[in-house]
């Protein structure tokens, strides 16, 4: 193998990172985004929901679920905002999802 092929062999990898570094940073920009959407929550809706993933012991997976949830009562109830009762109706949901009620 020359250096000049070897050269352009790194070059040709060089590009493909930075495809990749630019890709990522699309992503991000994208997720930045969708948690901008969660955020809309007020301050007691989301210290009701830390109280609740402490008592629960409930995971970062199951908090973000909760938040989701709680955007889709809330556009239901045409609420531009997250609240408490949008919150707390959401845990109620996962309290009967990890009750196992549909067995």
């Amino acid at each position: 193998m020359t250096s000049s092929s070897v050269l352009f062999e790194r070059c040709v990898l060089i590009g493909y990172a930075m495809d990749l570094i630019l890709f990522c940073n699309q992503i991000i920009v994208i997720m930045e985004d969708k948690i901008n959407i969660y955020q809309t929550a007020d301050e007691e809706a989301t210290a009701k929901l830390k109280a609740a993933m402490l008592k629960l012991n409930l995971s970062a997976r199951a908090y973000d679920r909760i938040l989701k949830v709680a955007r889709t009562i809330a556009d239901l109830d045409h609420s531009e905002n997250v609240e408490t009762r949008h919150i707390s109706e959401a845990i109620n949901y996962r309290n009967l999802d990890r009750e196992g009620w549909m067995i």
